[in-house]
């Protein structure tokens, strides 16, 4: 489990990251200005053309990165990179009597933010997800509302520096609070658990590697992203040309669209119960078609009203991103961390269509309030689109789940079994993912508790287990069995399944007392295979030494959310994906011996 250290550096850097991403929408007067930079709307727009490719690259190769070197590195790698971004734009600065060096400049600093932004934000979706497994809905729109903190405060600064002639005083900032971030950050540990990577396809065989419904989130995400821009980064040049305003308010209605953003995603976190995710999920594009229309319709020289109408923008765009991301880690759980990534990406597509694409639209003569008002036609697009993501999306904690396996639309409560083979604990030869989880606790009372969690979903029907151990590890390295599950219904089968794992896995010489496995047989031997059972001991090794408790469970892949969500103890979990048939054989054995 994470430490408080570590879950604090995390939102601090949710909070960074935010400034350095707004840090140029949020000077748009600045870089348009005549006595400065002097771009044109489509020089402007163009301007964030490096910024979406670097971040569109950074989010697909991040996963493959993050396997390859680790999620810290990556992490790290981008606020390196953010960290470029801002002396770029620094030295652009000093040099726009240049305009031709001063703008080139400035396109490798939205190319490094770009970066920065692609690699570092999907790790912290990682981060916030693994660190509190048993909340990550909550987890990740905190994060993000900590992003749309950091949103918010880059127009409030632009705002004040400019106010005292040094608008370059918030890269400045930016620079000293990048520089500090990747210092501690460094210096501490952050590891999530890792995941042993499913069985190798076949060559070529490329579309089983994407899930089909991966698309569906990452059309909600392009249309969000080109929502949320419009916004974003033409909302000050709205309000100066159109409605009248100054730099000065211009940058409030700015920060007035951002920092409801973040309050809505702060709010909506906090408040779950009571407003279900998928309902605000449906409900918060219409908000943002109406402010598209509120923005396109008022009168010129009303700037006071459009800082008011890009608050109601904010709103609307609040907690749609998070939880996209949420909804899709849950849904598409095997998809693992290139679900965030891939998600970004398509996000930043739609920041790329509506930076680049809006400025030539303007620059022959469309007038911003004609682009606002046709953007709420996106926005309703967005709101339909939501109604098919959330179709199928798996909800816990009292909200009907949804196997993602299913046919579209076959739902399937909570505490019922879906129809069908869906209805047994494994069907012989379903490609069902299968998952075996091991984890481990100091805290013997810790790991009891969890266990009676565990044990209680699996007695009241909301989740079925296929095997489950309580077992502990005595200073002499001997695995012991502390309860089988046998009071659960079905417990017999299920203490037998767990010992039949831990007979497979580990050599008699280290398990004390009398576990199935040696009878199993050759078949279902194959539930790991060697390479497979080499890094799941050395994993143990690490994971529950000497003197700690555990507990062992394999289940279906879709119980992944209630399961992780009963060992929010654990200090860390050791997660591997199984061979399903021979899991099958293993139960059908376990089963036979138990009886």
């Amino acid at each position: 489990m994470a430490s408080r250290r570590e879950t604090t550096v995390v939102y601090a850097a949710g909070v960074v990251q935010g400034i350095a991403l707004v840090t140029f929408p949020a000077a748009s007067t600045v870089f348009t200005d005549p006595a400065r930079y002097d771009l044109s709307s489509a020089q402007y727009g163009t301007l964030f053309l490096p910024q979406v490719v670097a971040a569109v690259a950074g989010s697909i190769s991040g996963a493959g990165l993050a396997t390859r070197f680790g999620t810290k590195r990556l992490y790290l790698a981008g606020l390196a990179a953010d960290l470029a971004s801002m002396v770029l734009l620094l030295v652009s600065s000093l040099l726009t009597s240049d305009r031709t060096t001063a703008y080139v400049l400035l396109l490798g600093a939205t190319g490094c933010l770009g970066a920065g932004f692609g690699l570092a934000v999907p790790a912290l979706n990682t981060f916030a997800a693994s660190f509190h497994p048993s909340a990550v809905d909550r987890s990740i729109l905190v994060l993000n509302g900590l992003l749309g903190v950091g949103t918010v405060l880059a127009p409030a600064f632009v705002a004040v520096f400019l106010g005292v002639g040094f608008w370059q005083g918030l890269p400045v900032v930016s620079t000293v609070l990048l520089i500090a971030l990747i210092v501690h950050s460094a210096r501490l540990p952050l590891a999530v658990a890792t995941t042993v990577p499913p069985p190798s396809r076949p060559a070529g065989d490329h579309a089983a590697a994407i899930p089909p419904r991966f698309w569906v989130y990452a059309g909600f995400a392009v249309l969000y992203g080109v929502c949320e821009t419009v916004n974003g980064n033409w909302s000050q040049l709205e309000m100066t040309r159109e409605l009248g305003a100054s730099a000065t308010l211009a940058s409030i209605a700015l920060t007035v669209f951002w920092a409801t953003v973040t309050a809505g995603r702060v709010t909506f976190a906090a408040a779950q119960r009571r407003l279900p995710p998928r309902l605000v999920y449906h409900v918060l594009p219409f908000v943002l078609a109406g402010a598209f229309v509120l923005i396109a319709a008022l009168p010129a020289h009303a700037p006071g009203l459009g800082v008011l109408a890009f608050g109601l923008a904010g709103l609307g765009c609040s907690a749609l991103l998070p939880l996209t991301i949420s909804f899709g880690e849950e849904e598409l759980a095997r998809f693992g961390a290139r679900l965030a990534g891939g998600v970004i990406a398509f996000y930043q597509l739609g920041y790329g269509l509506a930076a680049f694409g809006v400025g030539p639209i303007v620059d022959h003569g469309t007038n911003l309030s004609s682009v606002f008002g046709a953007s709420a036609a996106i926005a309703v697009a967005l709101g339909v689109w939501s109604l098919v993501v959330g179709a199928r999306v798996a909800r816990p904690s009292g909200r009907p789940h949804v196997d993602a396996r299913t046919t579209p639309g076959s739902y399937c409560p909570r505490g019922e079994n879906p129809p069908g083979k869906r209805g047994e604990q494994m069907a012989r030869g379903s490609d069902v993912p299968i998952d075996l989880y091991i984890a481990a606790y100091a805290d013997e009372d810790a790991a009891q508790q969890d266990w009676d969690e565990l044990k209680r979903l699996v007695r009241e029907k909301v989740i079925t287990i296929d095997g489950m151990l309580l077992v502990s590890r005595d200073d002499g390295g001997k695995i012991h069995v502390k309860d089988n599950a046998h009071d659960v219904g079905v417990g017999t089968v299920i203490g037998a399944v767990g010992g039949a794992i831990i007979g497979l896995i580990f050599p008699p010489s280290i398990i004390a007392g009398l576990v199935v496995g040696g009878g199993i047989g050759a078949g279902a031997g194959a539930l790991v295979d060697r390479h497979q059972k080499h890094e799941i001991k050395e994993d143990v090794e690490q994971v529950l030494p000497p003197g700690s408790s555990g507990i062992v469970a394999l289940f279906e892949e879709r119980w992944v959310a209630e399961v992780e969500k009963s060992m929010a103890k654990a200090e860390k979990i050791s997660k591997h994906e199984v061979d399903s048939e021979s899991a099958e054989d293993v139960k059908e054995a376990a089963s036979s011996m138990a009886s």
